[in-house]
């Protein structure tokens, strides 16, 4: 649903249901509220790549739970409620630190979209929302280098899993392919095992390029990870190459999450000048200082964030992945084409009813 439209009723009795359901474990995850930062003992697994992180992926159960938890004190046109729920969502992420894998950080970055979008809802359902502190938090979390903790930890992972397949602590059919298991497969590592100490090597290397480029500042970012060399598809590559679509996947992720971050912190400022002047800014820059300290960059050029103003709200918005972003209040968003921005609507577009049910098709 659009976030200016109220929920269906049947979604929110059916979210009512199971939030009482699960109260006990709703009023743990609220506590988030106090709690910005966490810390999990991690037992690395001889195979790397089956570390059990359930810890991580009970964050991500806890986040889901506060999203419609914050949900329901829209409909319940609770704000201070709301409020609180957005920052214990954000807090569940930051919980997450730097944790050392692409995975741990691949939650982290979801926890802290999910809160960044239930933002934009609040504020399109209640005009009177003080978010605030969330939008504090949320301007420190948008500057954590998630990608870095991320490359800096599976560098350390993967090495840690070459040197068990060259000491026998595990073997390539447990860690790399089940087809290592048979006689084909046998005879495939026997080849391979020739080069591992070379693979390492180059792996090492593969990351230690992907950790410098993940310390420059983040619109120079992309360029760098451009620039390095895509590990070949060969037999004395295998390990190598199974690097290669996480660090893509992580990386494309931050830097659009820390683009819709930034575009919210900025958002949350134009709100805040709209309850103290009534009405919104004309420009990000009226912003500064009373509300930011500096208007953010775009993480995509190094340069302002857009901003674009109509007869029905504002909205803040990045170029994005494909350099031309969109200002468009009512696009719905697009999971093939993410455009970061954060949109706000002038009161009377607020709080709209509920989209109508799809008509039905002609007979």
């Amino acid at each position: 649903a659009h976030p200016n439209r109220e929920l269906p009723p049947e979604l929110l009795a059916a979210a009512r249901g199971e939030l009482a359901a699960s109260a006990e474990a709703v009023a743990l995850a609220r506590t988030f509220t106090e709690r910005p930062w966490g810390h999990r003992d991690i037992d690395l697994a001889p195979n790397v790549l089956d570390t059990k992180l359930q810890d991580t992926q009970d964050t991500r159960h806890a986040a889901a739970l506060l999203r419609w938890a914050c949900a329901v004190a829209v409909a319940d046109r609770d704000a201070r409620r709301a409020a609180a729920d957005v920052h214990a969502m954000l807090n569940a992420s930051r919980s997450i630190g730097d944790e050392p894998f692409l995975i741990s950080q691949l939650v982290r970055i979801a926890g802290r979209n999910g809160s960044v979008s239930t933002a934009e809802r609040v504020f399109a359902q209640l005009p009177d929302a003080n978010l605030d502190v969330f939008q504090t938090a949320l301007a420190a979390d948008a500057e954590e280098p998630l990608l870095l903790y991320g490359v800096r930890g599976d560098r350390a992972a993967f090495d840690r899993l070459f040197d068990n397949l060259l000491t026998g602590a595990t073997t390539p059919g447990q860690s790399i392919d089940r087809g290592f298991n048979d006689l084909g497969g046998r005879l495939g590592w026997w080849h391979y095992r020739a080069h591992l100490t070379s693979d390492r090597a180059y792996a090492f290397g593969w990351m230690t390029h992907c950790v410098e480029a993940a310390r420059l500042p983040i619109s120079e970012q992309r360029a760098a990870f451009a620039a390095v060399p895509v590990p070949p598809n060969e037999p004395n590559r295998i390990l190598s190459r199974l690097m290669l679509p996480a660090v893509d996947k992580v990386a494309a992720a931050s830097w659009r999450s820390t683009a819709e971050a930034r575009c919210a912190v900025a958002g949350i400022a134009c709100e805040r000048f709209r309850q103290r002047h009534s009405r919104f800014p004309n420009e990000l820059a009226e912003l500064v200082p009373a509300f930011l300290s500096a208007a953010p960059l775009d993480p995509y050029t190094g340069e302002a964030l857009r901003f674009a103003k109509s007869d029905r709200g504002v909205v803040v918005f990045s170029v994005g992945p494909d350099g031309r972003g969109t200002c468009d209040l009512d696009t719905p968003a697009d999971p093939s084409n993410p455009q970061p921005r954060f949109r706000l609507w002038n009161p009377e577009h607020r709080h709209l009813p509920p989209e109508p049910p799809p008509a039905e098709p002609a007979p």
